[in-house]
């Protein structure tokens, strides 16, 4: 997803990576489930970003 803030006149565009953005690319990819590969399909979204995510959210299969 992405978001877009104004500070000062300057236009920041926020990346923001959801639940729905990593189930989307697990139902989607049939190989690589690696989040080196989601990265390397999202530029504004670094692999670090990702794996911070994952870190703190919970995700069960009950999610």
């Amino acid at each position: 997803m992405t978001g877009v803030a104004c500070t000062s006149g300057q236009v920041i565009i926020l990346m923001i990576f959801s639940k729905l953005d990593y189930c989307q690319y697990l139902l989607s990819s049939q190989i690589n489930y690696t989040i080196t590969n989601l990265a390397d399909h999202l530029k504004e979204i670094s692999h670090d970003k990702i794996n911070r995510y994952l870190r703190r959210e919970k995700l069960t299969p009950r999610n």
